[in-house]
């Protein structure tokens, strides 16, 4: 029996694409962590429906849980922005901005070559922690620090911009942030992967908070349509995350949080629990070869998703001339 076609929906009295205003979406797809993803029938933006209103969004911040689990597990990747951003741009005493800084891994990467770093964060009792390090840090939105009339040399969005009700707004600010000749790099989950793999793509499996999910291409044309170019693209792939920071009811707390107030983090699992035990019995030298060698392989075999644009999660870097 042949499978039913998806069929537009018409739910204008509560459904609206954040990004094109239309009120018909073409599906809806399931999430493990809970919800379901509307895609557009015009633009195919993906978001999630129905969107929480701005109180609900910030509410979720306020134990923080999981944005300390996305600085264990995602900061992996905020070396490989880094790296990007020098890559491209081979400037020094730089002033640069991190748009939702978290613990403050970016700033500090920052700060040791010597730029002059800034971040905003909605959690409150984050920002505490990192002002008494004496870090340039303020407890406001993005939309809140829009008026404020400084310009960066570089901007760093990273895994925040699924996490904002307005992504609209939130290009337009972050794209006015950008100073001449500065850059912005943004990094966030990959739509396309999530059209292709649906339920079973990683970024429905993670963050209950993730509001809104890019493609690259379709995040590229708003900035672009806000007055930056395109500079480089880059993929990451799920498998390179599995088991590495998966915020769920299985992992367990971890009780050295740098969280003031007795605050706890997630602790990221980077094995099963036999498989874990027997290599802490090895020697140490031997658990580093035994590691580098499973990320090799689960690159490999990632090659096939990255070519086609549809791994995990990806990294542009835009720039203002």
């Amino acid at each position: 029996m042949a499978k039913k076609k998806n069929r537009e929906i018409d739910a204008r009295d509560y459904y609206k694409c954040p990004v094109c205003s239309n009120c018909r979406l073409w599906r809806t797809i399931p999430r493990k962590v809970g919800g379901q993803v509307a895609e557009c029938s015009i633009c195919g933006h993906l978001t999630l429906w129905p969107l929480p209103n701005e109180k609900e969004v910030l509410s979720q911040y306020s134990e923080s849980a999981f944005l300390i689990a996305k600085n264990v597990g995602i900061a992996l990747f905020d070396h490989q922005a880094f790296d990007l951003l020098k890559k491209y741009d081979k400037r020094s005493n730089l002033h640069v901005l991190d748009v939702g800084c978290g613990l403050g891994e970016f700033l500090r990467k920052c700060i040791q070559e010597k730029h002059k770093a800034t971040g905003i964060e909605v959690t409150k009792n984050i920002v505490n922690q990192l002002q008494s390090e004496g870090l340039d840090v303020h407890n406001k939105t993005l939309s809140e620090f829009r008026n404020i009339q400084q310009r960066y040399d570089w901007v760093a969005c990273l895994d925040v911009i699924e996490h904002i009700r307005d992504p609209m707004t939130a290009i337009e600010v972050l794209a006015e942030l950008v100073n001449e000749k500065g850059f912005l790099v943004i990094q966030s989950p990959n739509g396309d992967a999530i059209k292709a793999y649906r339920e079973k793509a990683y970024g429905l499996q993670v963050d209950k908070e993730h509001l809104n999910y890019f493609s690259p291409e379709q995040l590229i044309r708003l900035f672009e349509l806000n007055g930056l170019t395109f500079v480089c693209k880059k993929y990451y792939p799920a498998s390179t995350l599995t088991g590495r920071a998966k915020v769920s009811s299985k992992n367990k707390y971890n009780n050295s949080s740098p969280m003031p107030n007795g605050g706890h983090t997630y602790r990221s699992n980077i094995a099963p629990d036999k498989i874990r035990s027997l290599m802490e019995k090895m020697p140490a030298r031997f658990r580093g070869i035994l590691r580098s060698s499973a990320q090799v392989l689960r690159y490999i075999g990632s090659i096939d998703e990255i070519l086609k644009g549809k791994a995990h999660g990806f990294i542009i870097v835009m720039k203002r001339h």
